[in-house]
Order: C-alpha cells, then structure tokens, then sequence
C-alpha cells in the first residue's frame, strides 16, 4: 500500500516507470514462489492501460489491479498447499494426543510455521489448537471413564496428562462433572 501511494506521488515521467517496475516484481515473485505462469497475452494491453493513466489516481488504480492479480495467485497458491492441512494435522493430534503435544511440534510434522499453522486451525475450525486438543483429550477420557474401570490418575495418564489434579480441573471444566462423578453417571 506504501509503496504504492509513493509511485503515485512521483512525477508523471517517474510514476510510469516505477509502476511498471512494481508489476513486473510482483509478476516475478508470482512466478518464482507462487508457481504462476506470464500471463503473455495480456501484457501489452496491461501496459498499455498504464501508458493512458493521466493521474496519480489513474496510476493508483491500475496498481490496484496489478496487486489483486497477484494475491489472486497467493490466494491460489495458499490452497493448493493448504488444502488438507488442518485434516492432517488433527490426524496427527488423533494419533498422539497421549503424549506431550505443542501447537510447534503439529506445526512441524505438517511442515508450516507455527504461527501461520495456528492461525489457519483457528480460521477452519473455529477453535484454538489448545482448546480442540483439550477438547480431543476430554472426549477420550469420558470414553475410558464410561467404559473402564481405570482410576481417574490412570485415565489422565493416558489422554496425557501426567497430573491428574490438572486433568480433574480441566475435566470439570469442559463437563461440568468431577472424572468421578462423571463415571457415576454415564457408565453402566
């Protein structure tokens, strides 16, 4: 947006010239990273749309347009490579939701930065890593609560919790029930 507000304040033989430099960058980087290929035909009426702008405004506007064409191709890209990678991910938490599991260590196994990952679990599930993995945990210990006879130190064991205190609280949390409680009422 900067970058764009400055061409436009040059003078009108500069602006031209900076303009198209900024499209062919962002053309470039579409094609290097984004796996885009030149879109050839259009080029010459793409420059030549410049070639008429009169204004700061008009410039403004054409670059506008160059920039919507290349988050078109990030947005593009993004799913193509994002596509399946919170199921994956909650795979992963399903298969090893008993041991020690940080948001780093899902983002890693699905090769993605641990910020950007968090972001991405929170826009397609609607919850935080840490709460759908307490959620996940939660849902296995009411299974094994109702369906064994385990005592409640080792139940939080095996969902993955090495304290149990910290299991019970959490537990009554997401229940509203102490673990024992809970057993009492749901096995049969």
């Amino acid at each position: 947006e900067q970058q764009m507000k400055d061409i436009c304040a040059m003078r009108e033989d500069a602006w031209r010239i900076e303009a198209l430099s900024f499209s062919f960058a962002l053309q470039e980087t579409a094609r290097k990273q984004l796996e885009q290929e030149y879109d050839s035909p259009a080029l010459p009426a793409r420059i030549g749309k410049l070639h008429n702008c009169r204004s700061g405004d008009e410039v403004y506007a054409w670059l506008q347009e160059e920039t919507a064409r290349f988050m078109g191709a990030l947005g593009s890209w993004q799913h193509k490579y994002n596509a399946g990678t919170v199921t994956r991910a909650i795979r992963y938490m399903e298969e090893h939701y008993a041991e020690p599991l940080s948001l780093q260590q899902v983002a890693s196994h699905i090769h993605l930065n641990a910020t950007y990952f968090s972001h991405l679990f929170k826009k397609e599930t609607g919850r935080s890593f840490v709460t759908y993995l307490v959620d996940l945990r939660m849902e296995k210990a009411k299974k094994l609560l109702s369906n064994t006879d385990l005592n409640v130190t080792e139940v939080s064991g095996l969902i993955g919790y090495d304290l149990p205190n910290y299991f019970a609280k959490l537990f009554k949390q997401s229940t509203g029930l102490s673990p024992k409680e809970y057993r009492k009422q749901h096995q049969p």
